[in-house]
Protein backbone atom coordinates (compact mmCIF):
# COMPACT_ATOMS: atom_id res chain seq x y z
CA UNK A 1 0.00 0.00 0.00
CA UNK A 2 2.46 2.39 0.60
CA UNK A 3 4.59 1.59 -2.31
CA UNK A 4 1.78 2.37 -4.56
CA UNK A 5 0.95 5.71 -2.77
CA UNK A 6 4.82 6.60 -3.04
CA UNK A 7 4.30 5.57 -7.26
CA UNK A 8 1.06 7.51 -7.19
CA UNK A 9 2.46 10.93 -4.95
CA UNK A 10 5.63 10.40 -7.98
CA UNK A 11 2.85 10.12 -11.16
CA UNK A 12 1.17 13.13 -9.63
CA UNK A 13 4.33 15.71 -9.31
CA UNK A 14 5.63 14.52 -12.67
CA UNK A 15 2.53 14.90 -14.10
CA UNK A 16 2.70 18.77 -12.43
CA UNK A 17 5.93 18.92 -13.71
CA UNK A 18 4.66 18.51 -17.20
CA UNK A 19 1.87 20.89 -16.86
CA UNK A 20 3.93 23.15 -15.91
CA UNK A 21 6.37 23.28 -18.25
CA UNK A 22 3.53 23.03 -20.99
CA UNK A 23 2.48 26.68 -19.26
CA UNK A 24 5.46 28.05 -19.69
CA UNK A 25 5.98 26.16 -23.05
CA UNK A 26 3.05 28.34 -23.95
CA UNK A 27 3.95 31.82 -22.49
CA UNK A 28 7.41 31.65 -24.53
CA UNK A 29 6.04 30.01 -27.60
CA UNK A 30 9.14 27.52 -28.13
CA UNK A 31 10.32 24.31 -28.08
CA UNK A 32 11.98 23.78 -24.53
CA UNK A 33 13.73 20.48 -23.01
CA UNK A 34 12.57 19.40 -19.23
CA UNK A 35 13.37 16.34 -17.54
CA UNK A 36 10.94 14.43 -16.32
CA UNK A 37 11.03 12.51 -12.82
CA UNK A 38 12.51 9.37 -13.75
CA UNK A 39 15.32 11.06 -15.51
CA UNK A 40 14.21 11.04 -18.83
CA UNK A 41 14.94 14.55 -21.46
CA UNK A 42 11.25 15.55 -22.50
CA UNK A 43 10.85 18.16 -25.13
CA UNK A 44 7.67 20.28 -24.86
CA UNK A 45 6.73 21.63 -28.09
CA UNK A 46 4.65 25.18 -28.79
CA UNK A 47 1.64 23.49 -30.00
CA UNK A 48 1.29 21.90 -26.68
CA UNK A 49 2.69 18.69 -27.85
CA UNK A 50 5.44 16.71 -25.94
CA UNK A 51 7.77 13.43 -26.52
CA UNK A 52 10.39 11.77 -25.20
CA UNK A 53 13.84 12.55 -26.62
CA UNK A 54 16.12 9.96 -27.32
CA UNK A 55 20.24 9.66 -28.01
CA UNK A 56 19.93 9.92 -31.63
CA UNK A 57 17.96 13.10 -31.07
CA UNK A 58 20.64 14.63 -29.49
CA UNK A 59 22.79 13.18 -32.12
CA UNK A 60 20.55 14.53 -34.77
CA UNK A 61 21.19 18.06 -32.69
CA UNK A 62 25.14 17.57 -32.38
CA UNK A 63 25.54 16.79 -36.35
CA UNK A 64 23.60 20.38 -37.07
CA UNK A 65 25.59 22.18 -35.24
CA UNK A 66 28.19 24.52 -37.44
CA UNK A 67 31.56 22.44 -37.59
CA UNK A 68 34.28 24.59 -36.11
CA UNK A 69 37.48 25.32 -38.47
CA UNK A 70 40.47 24.23 -37.70
CA UNK A 71 42.84 26.83 -36.69
CA UNK A 72 45.35 27.12 -39.36
CA UNK A 73 48.87 27.18 -38.80
CA UNK A 74 50.63 30.22 -38.64
CA UNK A 75 54.68 31.62 -38.58
CA UNK A 76 57.46 32.23 -40.40
CA UNK A 77 61.31 32.03 -40.60
CA UNK A 78 63.59 34.96 -39.85
CA UNK A 79 66.88 35.58 -41.60
CA UNK A 80 69.52 37.35 -39.55
CA UNK A 81 72.95 39.15 -40.42
CA UNK A 82 74.92 38.91 -36.93
CA UNK A 83 77.87 40.01 -37.74
CA UNK A 84 80.30 41.44 -40.75
CA UNK A 85 84.15 40.10 -40.43
CA UNK A 86 87.07 41.59 -42.67
CA UNK A 87 89.35 39.03 -43.64
CA UNK A 88 92.80 40.39 -44.93
CA UNK A 89 92.66 43.13 -47.19
CA UNK A 90 90.59 41.77 -50.19
CA UNK A 91 87.88 39.61 -48.23
CA UNK A 92 84.70 39.83 -46.52
CA UNK A 93 82.68 37.33 -44.30
CA UNK A 94 79.85 37.41 -43.30
CA UNK A 95 77.73 35.52 -40.31
CA UNK A 96 74.18 34.50 -40.89
CA UNK A 97 71.42 33.51 -39.09
CA UNK A 98 68.02 31.89 -39.40
CA UNK A 99 65.18 30.84 -36.41
CA UNK A 100 62.16 28.39 -37.52
CA UNK A 101 59.02 30.14 -36.10
CA UNK A 102 57.33 27.69 -38.10
CA UNK A 103 55.21 24.48 -36.40
CA UNK A 104 57.08 22.08 -38.93
CA UNK A 105 61.15 21.47 -39.45
CA UNK A 106 62.77 23.14 -42.01
CA UNK A 107 64.32 20.09 -43.60
CA UNK A 108 65.88 22.03 -46.55
CA UNK A 109 66.69 25.32 -47.88
CA UNK A 110 69.55 26.53 -50.01
CA UNK A 111 69.30 30.64 -50.96
CA UNK A 112 72.11 32.42 -52.32
CA UNK A 113 73.46 35.51 -51.38
CA UNK A 114 74.98 37.90 -53.74
CA UNK A 115 77.31 41.03 -53.14
CA UNK A 116 76.40 44.19 -55.19
CA UNK A 117 79.15 46.85 -55.52
CA UNK A 118 77.64 50.54 -55.08
CA UNK A 119 76.84 50.72 -58.60
CA UNK A 120 74.54 47.94 -57.85
CA UNK A 121 76.68 45.11 -60.23
CA UNK A 122 76.89 41.73 -58.64
CA UNK A 123 80.25 41.14 -57.77
CA UNK A 124 79.88 37.86 -56.60
CA UNK A 125 77.05 34.91 -54.92
CA UNK A 126 77.34 32.35 -52.58
CA UNK A 127 75.40 29.85 -50.88
CA UNK A 128 74.61 28.65 -47.77
CA UNK A 129 72.27 25.47 -46.54
CA UNK A 130 70.09 25.14 -43.60
CA UNK A 131 69.22 21.73 -42.78
CA UNK A 132 66.64 19.55 -40.54
CA UNK A 133 65.99 23.01 -38.62
CA UNK A 134 63.64 22.22 -35.93
CA UNK A 135 60.52 24.55 -34.69
CA UNK A 136 61.98 26.98 -32.41
CA UNK A 137 65.62 26.41 -33.53
CA UNK A 138 68.04 28.72 -35.38
CA UNK A 139 71.35 27.25 -37.36
CA UNK A 140 74.15 29.83 -37.93
CA UNK A 141 76.30 30.05 -41.85
CA UNK A 142 79.19 31.96 -42.96
CA UNK A 143 79.57 33.02 -46.17
CA UNK A 144 83.12 34.20 -47.86
CA UNK A 145 83.35 36.40 -50.63
CA UNK A 146 86.91 36.54 -51.86
CA UNK A 147 88.81 39.40 -53.93
CA UNK A 148 86.24 42.47 -52.47
CA UNK A 149 87.00 44.59 -49.33
CA UNK A 150 83.71 44.86 -46.65
CA UNK A 151 83.64 48.73 -47.60
CA UNK A 152 83.17 48.19 -50.75
CA UNK A 153 80.07 45.61 -50.17
CA UNK A 154 77.41 47.94 -50.57
CA UNK A 155 74.09 45.59 -50.52
CA UNK A 156 73.78 41.74 -50.03
CA UNK A 157 70.74 40.62 -51.35
CA UNK A 158 69.01 36.97 -50.97
CA UNK A 159 67.38 35.50 -53.80
CA UNK A 160 66.50 31.58 -55.21
CA UNK A 161 66.23 29.36 -52.34
CA UNK A 162 64.01 27.37 -54.34
CA UNK A 163 63.19 23.44 -54.49
CA UNK A 164 63.38 23.96 -50.39
CA UNK A 165 61.58 20.82 -48.20
CA UNK A 166 59.54 23.10 -45.95
CA UNK A 167 55.81 22.12 -44.94
CA UNK A 168 54.07 20.79 -48.16
CA UNK A 169 56.58 22.49 -50.33
CA UNK A 170 59.49 19.83 -51.68
CA UNK A 171 61.26 18.65 -54.17
CA UNK A 172 58.44 16.92 -55.98
CA UNK A 173 56.06 19.83 -55.57
CA UNK A 174 55.36 22.12 -58.47
CA UNK A 175 55.42 25.77 -56.72
CA UNK A 176 56.08 29.31 -58.37
CA UNK A 177 59.15 30.78 -58.02
CA UNK A 178 59.75 32.61 -54.78
CA UNK A 179 57.48 30.58 -52.84
CA UNK A 180 60.10 29.52 -50.80
CA UNK A 181 61.86 32.36 -50.22
CA UNK A 182 58.20 34.43 -49.41
CA UNK A 183 58.68 32.30 -46.19
CA UNK A 184 61.49 33.70 -45.09
CA UNK A 185 61.10 37.51 -43.59
CA UNK A 186 64.91 38.94 -44.15
CA UNK A 187 65.67 41.45 -41.21
CA UNK A 188 67.16 44.77 -42.07
CA UNK A 189 70.90 45.24 -40.93
CA UNK A 190 72.86 48.28 -39.83
CA UNK A 191 76.09 46.08 -41.33
CA UNK A 192 75.59 46.41 -44.44
CA UNK A 193 71.89 46.71 -46.77
CA UNK A 194 70.54 43.29 -46.48
CA UNK A 195 67.63 42.40 -48.45
CA UNK A 196 65.79 39.78 -50.52
CA UNK A 197 64.47 39.72 -54.11
CA UNK A 198 60.79 40.02 -54.98
CA UNK A 199 59.29 38.19 -57.64
CA UNK A 200 57.53 40.12 -59.90
CA UNK A 201 53.84 39.20 -59.71
CA UNK A 202 53.34 36.85 -63.32
CA UNK A 203 49.64 38.74 -63.57
CA UNK A 204 50.84 42.27 -63.05
CA UNK A 205 53.57 41.38 -65.78
CA UNK A 206 50.99 40.21 -67.81
CA UNK A 207 48.84 43.49 -67.77
CA UNK A 208 52.42 45.48 -68.54
CA UNK A 209 53.00 43.18 -71.33
CA UNK A 210 49.21 43.56 -73.09
CA UNK A 211 49.22 47.53 -72.09
CA UNK A 212 52.35 47.55 -73.96
CA UNK A 213 51.30 45.86 -77.60
CA UNK A 214 48.19 48.02 -76.85
CA UNK A 215 50.68 50.98 -76.97
CA UNK A 216 52.43 50.12 -80.01
CA UNK A 217 49.33 49.24 -81.38
CA UNK A 218 47.60 52.93 -81.18
CA UNK A 219 50.95 54.13 -81.99
CA UNK A 220 51.44 51.85 -85.72
CA UNK A 221 47.67 53.02 -86.03
CA UNK A 222 48.33 56.77 -85.79
CA UNK A 223 51.56 55.90 -87.75
CA UNK A 224 49.41 54.41 -90.24
CA UNK A 225 46.83 57.53 -90.08
CA UNK A 226 49.73 59.93 -90.55
CA UNK A 227 51.06 58.22 -93.85
CA UNK A 228 47.02 57.55 -94.90
CA UNK A 229 46.86 61.44 -94.80
CA UNK A 230 50.29 62.09 -96.47
CA UNK A 231 49.18 59.80 -99.62
CA UNK A 232 46.25 61.69 -99.94
CA UNK A 233 47.73 65.32 -99.59
CA UNK A 234 49.90 64.02 -102.75
CA UNK A 235 47.40 62.64 -104.54
CA UNK A 236 45.72 65.63 -104.01
CA UNK A 237 48.56 68.10 -105.14
CA UNK A 238 48.71 65.59 -108.04
CA UNK A 239 45.47 66.09 -109.09
CA UNK A 240 45.55 70.05 -108.99
CA UNK A 241 48.60 69.79 -111.02
CA UNK A 242 46.92 67.81 -113.73
CA UNK A 243 44.00 70.28 -113.96
CA UNK A 244 46.52 73.07 -114.55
Amino acid sequence: MADKMKRYRRMKAGGVFLVAGMALLHAARADVEVTGPDGRRVLLKDDGTWRYLDAKDKASAKDKEPAKERPKLAGEAVLRLERKTEVGTDSCRFGLQLTNNFPYVITSFVPTFSAHRANEVVYDSQTAGFFALKPGDSQSRDILFRGIACKDIARLQVVGGDRCVMGELDRFTLVEEGACLSRVRVVASELVHFDKEVTEDKDAKGDKDVKGTKDAKGDKDVKGSKDAKVDKDAKGSKEVKGSK
